[in-house]
This record gives C-alpha cells, sequence and structure tokens, in this order.
C-alpha cells in the first residue's frame, strides 16, 4: 500500500519513484516498467503516475499503465472509474475499459483490445505473447521468470510464436516454448537451452 491508501502491483522490471510528501500534499509518482493501480478516494489531491513526458491522474478507481525504455510506446488502460491522460499539452478522458497509447513523439492512438490484453495480461498472472519472433519470447523468459535460455540453432531466432500461459508456472512456459517452436529444452554444461528437436 502507498501512503495514501492506493495499492499498487508492479511488474518485472518496475520502479516506482515516489515524490517526497506523497499521500499528503502530493499523490505523484513515476513509473518505469509496468505497474497497475487502486486509486484511494478522498485525496486532497488527484493520483498522478507520470510515464516520462505522460501524466496520468484520477481521482478513484484504478488503471495500469507499461512503460519500459526500450519500447516504442507508453501504454494506459483504465480499469475503473475514469483517469485522464496528459501529454504534450493535451489531455484524453478514459472510462473503464478504454485504454491509449503514446509513442516517443507523444502521438497517441486507440490500440487494438487483443493488443492491450496481450500487454497486460500480467494483471490476469498470464503471459501473453501472439506472433512476436522467437528471440523476444526468450527474452520474456528473461524478465518474467528470472530464465536465461539460449537458442542453439540462431536461425530459429526469428520464426514468430505464440504463448499464452500462467505466470506461475516456468514448466508451463518452456513447454508452450517447446510445442509452438518445435525446440526441446536441455540443460547443457549447466546452462539452460532450446535445441533443435532430432527426428
Amino acid at each position: 500500500n502507498l501512503a495514501d491508501q492506493s495499492v499498487a502491483r508492479i511488474g518485472p522490471e518496475s520502479r516506482l519513484t515516489i515524490v517526497k510528501g506523497f499521500g499528503g500534499e502530493y499523490r505523484t509518482l513515476r513509473v518505469d516498467g509496468t505497474a497497475s493501480f487502486g486509486i484511494a478516494s478522498g485525496g486532497s489531491q488527484p493520483f498522478d503516475a507520470r510515464l516520462g513526458d505522460v501524466s496520468v491522474t484520477a481521482s478513484s478507481g484504478g488503471f495500469t499503465v507499461r512503460d519500459y525504455a526500450e519500447e516504442d510506446f507508453r501504454l494506459v488502460r483504465v480499469d475503473s472509474g475514469e483517469a485522464v491522460v496528459t501529454v504534450g499539452g493535451q489531455s484524453v478522458t478514459l472510462k473503464a475499459g478504454e485504454a491509449l497509447t503514446i509513442d516517443r513523439a507523444g502521438k497517441t492512438a486507440t490500440p487494438d483490445a487483443a493488443k492491450v490484453a496481450e500487454e497486460l495480461s500480467w494483471t490476469a498472472s498470464r503471459l501473453v505473447l501472439n506472433n512476436h519472433p522467437l528471440k523476444d519470447v526468450v527474452q520474456a523468459l528473461w524478465r518474467w521468470y528470472g530464465m536465461d535460455v539460449a537458442v542453439v540453432d540462431s536461425t530459429k531466432l526469428e520464426t514468430p510464436i505464440s504463448i499464452d500461459v500462467e505466470l506461475g508456472s516456468t514448466q508451463g512456459a518452456i513447454s508452450a516454448i517447446e510445442t509452438a517452436a518445435a525446440l526441446k529444452f536441455e540443460w547443457v554444461d549447466g546452462k539452460m537451452t532450446f535445441q533443435p528437436v532430432t527426428k
């Protein structure tokens, strides 16, 4: 819980930077990575989450944000109530179930619902990746499961695959990748690898 009684959940490789005086004079924090907030109502100031030059404010309800530095966009989804997204002096009000992407130049767009569900699937305790290159899926194994797995056949790295697995199951994630990419997980010299399936 935050000092204003709001509730925060953060994803992996994520950090909240909270301003001094949060909960009293201010309710502002910065998000690097991904986080979900349940906003305590009744504060004298609105709750304000900053994603670089983007501000997401709400007086109650809840929203989820994603802003990883290596990605081309920021994402905001309102889970309940409503929130105001401000970038470059322009504001957009989102209601529950609505989402917005903001690219690094500050351009906003309404994302496809399936894309939002995929990018924020961690809030439902799942990892969903649809049609991503194997190299990105292997990177997601590191981010979400802390597993550093080498792909022995580098020609497979650009192969697009899809997985939908529980975040609590490393074995489920491995099995899903084995099936989708036609690979076999093996320990080799103390290192985790995906090997080609031999016939």
